[in-house]
C-alpha cells in the first residue's frame, strides 16, 4: 500500500504547477543549450529583472522582465560562457586522505572537503557546501565555525544540480565585509562565481571538482517520491555512493526515517542508471564549457582510483582516497596548513590525470532517451516509465541480492573483484 504523503513530507507538486513553460526563453548565454543555469546573470543584474525559472526537464534558466529591463547588458557580458575569467594551470598534485578515518567512510572520497572546512573555520569564515534541506532539496548554502556539527549535511556527492538562490550575492557581501569564504561547487558553479564578482578576493577560495554533470532536480524528485511511496517512510537521507561495500563500489544508499537502509547500485537502482548512462543531466552538460586541465579555481578535487600506482608506497584499503589539483599561490599556501588534518602524497599530475581525471577534458555521452525521460516520467509514472526505458533483468536482482548477503556473511572481500 502506497504511503499518503503530507505536505512536509512531500514537494512534489503536479508539473504544471511549478513548470513555467515557454516558446521563447531569454539567451542572455551566446547559445541557450549552454547556459549552466549558474545565476551569475540573475544576481548581477542591477534592476533585479532577471529571475531564474523552471524548465519542463526541471531545470533553470534566465527570464527578463522587460518591463524593468534598461539593456545595459550586464548580464551578457557577465555570463562565464560568454566571457571566461582567468584561468590556472595545475601547480601540484596531492593524494589525500583526511586522518579521521570515520570521516573517510562517511565521505565520498577521501574525505578531502572536511579538511578545507576545518581550514575556513580556522579563518573565522564562512563555508559553503552542498546538502539537502528538509525536503530532500539539493541546495547551497554557507555555515560558520558555530555551525561546525553541519559539515555532515556537505560531505558526500550530490549528483543533482543545486539551487544556488542568492548564494552569490550573499557571498559577495562576507567578502566585502572581510570575511575569510570557502566556496566548493561544479567547475560552472565556480566559474559563474567568479564572473559575477568581477574582482579576485584575497579572503575567497574556491574548490571545484571534477564532474560528470548534474542531473535534473525534478527528475531527482520524482525519485525520491517514488523510494517514499516504495518504503512507506519519510527519507531523511541519500547517499549517492556509499562505501559500506566499499570505495570501489560506491552504491546509492536511501536511508527512512525509522533507520531502515536500502542500498542499490548502478545495476538495479533508477536513479543511478539514468544518471551514469547520460539521460538525465542538463544539456550543457553534454558540451560542457568548463572541461579541460585550466580552471578558475584555486583547487580541483576527484576520486584518487588509482592510488597504489600514483603512490606505489600506498595500500589501496578501498576505504578512498582524493586527488587534488592545486592551481594558485594562494592554494599553495592554504594546502601546507591542510596537512595538520590530511594525509598527503606528492604524485605526478600527468599521471594523476591519465589514471583518473578522464572526466577533466570528457564530456558525458548524451543517451538516446535524454530528450524524452521527464516527458515519459510525468505522463506514465516513475516506475513505469523506467521500467520501460532501463529494465532490470532478474539476473541483476539476483546478483544485487547476492551481494548483500555475501557482505553480512563478511565475504566481500574475497569475492570483491566479481561485483
Amino acid at each position: 500500500m502506497k504511503i499518503k504523503l503530507t505536505p512536509e513530507m512531500n514537494v512534489y507538486m503536479p508539473f504544471t504547477q511549478f513548470c513555467e513553460r515557454s516558446k521563447a526563453m531569454e539567451t542572455i548565454c551566446k547559445t541557450h543549450n549552454l547556459c549552466t543555469g549558474c545565476t551569475a546573470c540573475e544576481n548581477i543584474c542591477p534592476k533585479q529583472c532577471i529571475e531564474m525559472k523552471v524548465d519542463e526537464e526541471g531545470f533553470k534558466y534566465p527570464f527578463i522582465n522587460h518591463n524593468k529591463c534598461i539593456n545595459c547588458e550586464i548580464c551578457k557580458e557577465t555570463c562565464p560562457v560568454n566571457n571566461s575569467s582567468s584561468k590556472y594551470g595545475v601547480l601540484a598534485g596531492y593524494v589525500a586522505r583526511y586522518k579521521d578515518i570515520d570521516t573517510v567512510i562517511e565521505s565520498t572520497s577521501g574525505g578531502s572537503f572536511s579538511a578545507f572546512a576545518n581550514y575556513t573555520f580556522s579563518r573565522d569564515g564562512l563555508l559553503y557546501g552542498v546538502g539537502y534541506n528538509e525536503r530532500m532539496v539539493v541546495r547551497h548554502f554557507g555555515i560558520d565555525k558555530s555551525q561546525r556539527s553541519r559539515v555532515s549535511e556537505m560531505i558526500g556527492s550530490k549528483y543533482v544540480q543545486s539551487e544556488l538562490g542568492d548564494t552569490f550575492s550573499e557571498l559577495k557581501r562576507a567578502l566585502v565585509d572581510g570575511k575569510f569564504v570557502c566556496f566548493s561547487g561544479t567547475p560552472c558553479q565556480v566559474a559563474g562565481l567568479k564572473a559575477f564578482l568581477k574582482k579576485d578576493y584575497d579572503n575567497l577560495l574556491t574548490v571545484d571538482l571534477v564532474c560528470h554533470g548534474v542531473a535534473s532536480p525534478l527528475f531527482f524528485e520524482r525519485y525520491v517520491s517514488y523510494m517514499q511511496n516504495k518504503g512507506n517512510l519519510k527519507i531523511t537521507n541519500i547517499k549517492f555512493r556509499n562505501k559500506t561495500y566499499g570505495y570501489h563500489s560506491g552504491t546509492m544508499m536511501v536511508e527512512y526515517e525509522n533507520g531502515k537502509k536500502y542500498y542499490g547500485s548502478g545495476r538495479v537502482d533508477y536513479m543511478s542508471m539514468a544518471y551514469f548512462k547520460g539521460t538525465c543531466s542538463r544539456y550543457s552538460c553534454y558540451k560542457c564549457p568548463f572541461k579541460g586541465i585550466e580552471r578558475v579555481s584555486d583547487f580541483t578535487v576527484f576520486d584518487s582510483w588509482h592510488v597504489d600506482k600514483l603512490v606505489p608506497s600506498l595500500k589501496d584499503d578501498d576505504k578512498g582516497f582524493t586527488n587534488i589539483f592545486v592551481r594558485t599561490e594562494k592554494g599553495l599556501h592554504v594546502i601546507e596548513e591542510m596537512k595538520t588534518h590530511l594525509e598527503m602524497h606528492a604524485a605526478d599530475v600527468d599521471q594523476m590525470r591519465l589514471l583518473d581525471g578522464v572526466m577533466i577534458d570528457k564530456q558525458p555521452e548524451m543517451d538516446s532517451n535524454r530528450d524524452t525521460l521527464i516527458k515519459q516520467v510525468e505522463e506514465n509514472g516513475f516506475e513505469t516509465a523506467l521500467k520501460c526505458i532501463y529494465p532490470i533483468s532478474r539476473r541483476d536482482y539476483i546478483l544485487e541480492k547476492c551481494k548483500r548477503i555475501i557482505y553480512k556473511a563478511g565475504l566481500m572481500k574475497v569475492v570483491k573483484g566479481q561485483w
